[in-house]
């Protein structure tokens, strides 16, 4: 592929599971292929709860990016601002992503070494890698244990839209290479919440995009859980101290929270936005859950959504 070394990155914001799962695997899989490859990624968030920080996950921590030293993959992200800023462009030689918007960018630079396709997650197209390659045996069990997880939430336990088949024959096939207790989706989950319910506000922090849409710039977070329930009970302060702070021209900070309930099969989502409010009730026709008068509204939907989903909705209108 390339005589230089490759690092495999996700964006420079913050690294979720499927990032790490990704970053982590497709180095080993270029390994064994006799690359020199590495990986690093962004801030981790709260999609790696503490059981899964605690593995012995092959991420080059301490290594720095020094623009042409390097070859570039990218993970899970396609976005081109998200790049590292230390990292270049031009030195992008391929691309895996699940995520729309920038498919004609990738295919006009680098061909068919961009692979943005509509599956669920992105760990689902590393796993293909590792099959295409003959490599399925030699993958380690942690990055095996990744890829699984990473695969389940993110199409929230096979129950989202953007499910495809792809991403349930990949889970199968990479079960059996795991390490994992039985009942891991459920302490997945458990600790992901739990994380939330101690510290929300900062969590949804480390989970978050900023939008522009028309003449608003927003923030976007995300909140997966198995019930949401407990959570928007003792929450719901949290999400009004977010939707009341103020930028540095002291202006309204504009927001949406997507709070998914997988068991519910529901989003509750959050705005403090007027016109923001009227977009999602257009997009997922909700039944009004929560008003909360001057700080925001929250909407109940109909079914599971991902901000993915709910973005190319918002942006396309």
């Amino acid at each position: 592929m390339s005589n230089k070394p490759l690092i495999v990155m996700g964006g420079s914001a913050y690294a979720d599971i499927d990032v790490l799962a990704c970053a982590v695997s497709y180095k080993q899989c270029l390994r064994l292929k006799g690359c020199d490859a590495f990986a690093i990624t962004g801030p981790w968030n709260q999609t790696i709860p503490p059981h899964v920080r605690n593995w012995p996950i092959d991420v080059d921590k301490n290594l720095h990016c020094s623009g042409c030293d390097y070859h570039y993959v990218l993970v899970d992200f396609s976005d081109p601002q998200y790049i590292d800023p230390s990292a270049s462009l031009n030195s992008v030689v391929e691309v895996f992503d699940h995520h729309w918007g920038f498919e004609n960018y990738w295919s006009a630079k680098i061909g068919k070494k961009a692979k943005i396709e509509k599956v669920g997650a992105c760990a689902t197209l590393i796993w293909e890698e590792f099959k295409r390659a003959g490599l399925e045996d030699k993958i380690t069990s942690v990055n095996a244990n990744l890829l699984y997880t990473a695969i389940f939430a993110n199409t929230l336990n096979f129950r989202s839209a953007v499910t495809h088949a792809r991403d349930r024959a990949a889970a199968k096939e990479i079960l059996p290479y795991t390490l994992l207790p039985s009942n891991w989706h459920k302490q997945y989950y458990d600790e992901i919440e739990n994380e939330f319910l101690q510290n929300t506000s900062n969590k949804i922090m480390e989970d978050t995009k900023i939008i522009s849409f028309g003449n608003i710039t927003f923030n976007f977070g995300q909140v997966e859980m198995a019930n949401a329930s407990q959570f928007l009970r003792k929450s719901l302060d949290s999400l009004i101290t977010i939707g009341s702070r103020v930028d540095k021209n002291n202006n309204k900070d504009n927001w949406i929270v997507n709070i998914v309930s997988i068991e519910e099969g529901c989003s509750y989502l959050y705005s403090n936005c007027n016109e923001l409010i009227a977009q999602l009730k257009r997009i997922s026709s909700p039944s009004t859950w929560k008003e909360m008068g001057e700080d925001g509204v929250v909407l109940a939907t109909n079914r599971l959504w991902l901000r993915k989903e709910l973005l190319r909705e918002i942006l396309s209108l």
